[in-house]
């Protein structure tokens, strides 16, 4: 399961090569964000048990805005998880938008609106520039609201992307392969605004 899940983040990561244009500077303070999320606003999660099917999350002005109780702001979207009768896997990734790049959570909730489980910080690690999460899903489930973490908002992160090339050149009768690298560091500060890609997809061996 772990290379499955592994292998669909790549496929993500390399899908996330055409950066949008910077995303719109939302001033969560100006919003006014109720403390619970808008439920009937859900869109459902596609789900093939032969395949991969992805759901493309937009958080900008247009997302909803919910207030943690805490004083913490989140834009955020909210999906219907599809009951299958057997488990399956949500990977969720967030491509850099230009500079900036998501702040991701996600949040699951059973069918009357109470939250079953929470992702934390460690759930989110970097497969190459973006931050991307491998999560099994729970029968009890019925809701994923992904949210940008108020926590982690403002922060600075370096990435150092690396490129290798080659080239083969003669001697006489020799060729001799020389080898260079690039190594280019991209800053991106985390907002809450951002994109961030759903993927449901069996588990190995339910296909």
């Amino acid at each position: 399961m772990k290379a499955r899940a592994a292998a669909l983040l790549c496929a993500l990561c390399l899908c996330a090569c055409a950066t949008p244009p910077p995303p719109p500077a939302v001033d969560l303070a100006s919003l006014t964000c109720p403390t619970t999320p808008k439920l009937g606003d859900a869109a459902p999660l596609a789900f093939d048990p032969q395949k991969p099917k992805e759901t493309i999350a937009i958080l900008d002005g247009h997302a909803g805005c919910m207030d943690d109780g805490h004083g913490g702001r989140s834009l955020y979207r909210v999906f219907t998880l599809p009951h299958t009768g057997a488990p399956y896997l949500l990977l969720l990734s967030a491509p850099p938008w230009g500079s900036t790049l998501l702040a991701p959570q996600a949040i699951f909730l059973n069918d009357a609106g109470a939250v079953k489980r929470q992702s934390n910080r460690t759930d989110f690690i970097f497969r190459g520039d973006a931050l991307s999460a491998a999560l099994r899903s729970h029968p009890d489930e019925t809701y994923l609201i992904v949210a940008s973490d108020p926590a982690a908002l403002g922060q600075a992160v370096a990435r150092i992307d690396q490129s290798f090339s080659g080239q083969m050149y003669s001697a006489g009768t020799a060729f001799v392969n020389v080898y260079t690298g690039l190594d280019v560091t991209k800053n991106l500060v985390l907002t809450p605004a951002g994109t961030l890609t759903i993927t449901t997809a069996p588990l190995e061996g339910q296909k």
